[in-house]
């Protein structure tokens, strides 16, 4: 289609010298044109070239314009994130084809996919994989079990089945099967092929073969630099499932990959809670592999995009702005700008949720950062430290009460055992961080769990315990590293603690052979 743009352009071109503006062959180019300025990433003039067929689609007498108006309609929709609209897009488009064409045509059985791909972008999981596994029984009746409409309706149930996070093995078996099709029907260079090989890749690696899977993302990566329908959107979805299947081995080759995926973006109208997610993931490992300076950048681009999150539908929990915030805060930490560290995650705990089970994390960690400025603070300013520790245990507290739960409950008591532990009071923190340590293990709470053990170790250090706090930081330690990926702020948490350690022990040396692993300094 993007070589016919010229004749496509030139026809409407052709009928407007001719015929009036509102002319039913008018219209019509100008939905034929729309479409293809939608497969080269023009999207706003696709939106304007379809306003005549959406404006006559209640009025007029249906016919094909109005079915592909819709459907652009959806798909322009879809690339922007507003998954709810591109539904409704589709769902018109598909009424319209049963008028005009007939319930077995097949421009109506291939507009219905799109309807459990959207819902699936919504996450709405369970009903994209019955819409899917209807069409798919319908598709198969109709057409035959080789044709290319039904390959797409096997991939759009098998990413439904991926996201879902339990159905991996039928996933693979669905993409796999949908590969074959397209290549047979569709050749070895289409975009259909790119979408199976990413779900394909996305299923793989869920599967844990992660060698088989970065094969897959690489083939699926060749493919998309070849095609030319949807060139831009498709590079996006190979480059992303290439980083994705490289994270845990080469996080170095997976933040270039990310980085290829945003660039394929930049100044096309893409979906705002997918690129906010591959700038995370792309600051992610940066920052594992030192990179931190390169790393807040990319957060702070992804906390601007996140903030127009609203102007779409609500992303995954883990793309909200006060997530990105409190990792930006995480990264500052991590490059030492300890004042800007504590004004960005005290703005995360003043917007964060805390009914959310991974929210209280962030008030955790704002705890030790104030309690690493208060170590280090000058005496006379070590005070205001220990307050705003004391209005943070009162605020938990608080939340503990409102919302009774183990998150609530566990973060409650580690708070009041950081005070504790800052204020010299030994005793009092230890049933806290005892209990903490068992709330957090029994609800697989890994990071909480992770806390509470690096407040023991606080409570080994000032008891002049050092080879128990060395035998437990270095557990912790290795039990961070060998996390595949690692979370880097767990393995920061305990790198800070063991430099912690030897200078309280009086081993300069080690002391700075640990903080010389604080990577991003």
């Amino acid at each position: 289609m993007p070589r016919a743009g010229p004749q496509l352009e030139r026809a409407l071109e052709l009928r407007r010298a001719i015929y009036p503006p509102t002319d039913p062959l008018v219209v019509d180019s100008r939905v034929d044109f729309a479409r293809y300025l939608v497969v080269v990433s023009r999207f706003d003039e696709a939106l304007e070239r379809i306003g005549p067929a959406l404006e006559s689609a209640h009025t007029d007498p249906p016919r094909d314009a109005h079915v592909w108006a819709y459907a652009t309609l959806g798909r322009i929709h879809g690339v922007r994130g507003r998954h709810a609209e591109a539904e409704a897009s589709f769902k018109q488009a598909v009424d319209f084809s049963r008028r005009v064409h007939g319930e077995q045509h097949v421009t109506t059985l291939w507009l219905q996919p799109l309807l459990a791909y959207a819902a699936g972008q919504r996450r709405q999981l369970v009903r994209a994989e019955s819409l899917a596994r209807e069409f798919l029984a319908q598709h198969t009746e109709i057409l035959g079990p080789d044709h290319s409409i039904v390959g797409t309706t096997m991939r759009i149930l098998a990413m439904a089945l991926v996201e879902r996070g339990s159905m991996a093995e039928e996933a693979e078996s669905l993409a796999r099967r949908a590969s074959e099709i397209h290549r047979k029907q569709l050749g070895p260079e289409s975009g259909e092929l790119v979408r199976d090989l990413v779900t394909l890749a996305d299923a793989i690696r869920q599967l844990r073969r992660r060698e088989e899977s970065e094969a897959v993302a690489r083939e699926a990566v060749a493919v998309a630099e070849r095609v030319t329908t949807d060139a831009d959107f498709l590079r996006f979805l190979a480059y992303r499932s290439l980083a994705m299947s490289l994270r845990a081995t080469d996080p170095a080759a997976a933040a270039e990959h990310f980085r290829k995926a945003i660039e394929t973006q930049r100044g096309v109208a893409i979906d705002r809670i997918a690129i906010t997610d591959v700038h995370f993931r792309r600051a992610v490992a940066l920052r594992e592999i030192g990179r931190a300076a390169e790393a807040a950048d990319c957060l702070r681009e992804a906390f601007d995009v996140s903030k127009h999150h609203a102007e779409t539908e609500l992303g995954p929990a883990e793309l909200g702005p006060e997530v990105i915030l409190y990792y930006l805060a995480c990264t500052e930490r991590q490059l030492g700008n300890l004042a800007e560290a504590n004004r960005l995650l005290r703005e995360t705990t003043e917007i964060c949720d805390p009914r959310r089970p991974e929210r209280p994390i962030a008030w955790i960690d704002w705890i030790d950062l104030l309690l690493e400025l208060h170590e280090s603070a000058d005496p006379s300013e070590a005070s205001t430290h220990l307050d705003e520790i004391a209005a943070a245990v009162r605020q938990l507290e608080q939340f503990r009460k409102e919302s009774p739960t183990a998150a609530n409950r566990v973060s409650a008591d580690l708070a009041a055992a950081a005070l504790h532990i800052a204020r010299g009071e030994l005793n009092a923190a230890e049933p806290l961080i005892q209990s903490a340590f068992e709330g957090s293990r029994k609800a697989g709470a890994r990071r909480a769990v992770g806390r509470a053990e690096c407040l023991r170790a606080d409570l080994f250090i000032r008891r002049r315990r050092f080879d128990a706090a060395e035998r437990l930081l270095l557990t912790l330690d290795r039990a961070a590293r060998s996390q595949t990926p690692f979370e880097i702020d767990d393995v920061l948490l305990v790198t800070r603690r063991l430099v912690k350690l030897y200078e309280a022990w009086e081993k300069p040396d080690e002391a700075a052979r640990w903080r010389e692993r604080i990577p991003g300094r």
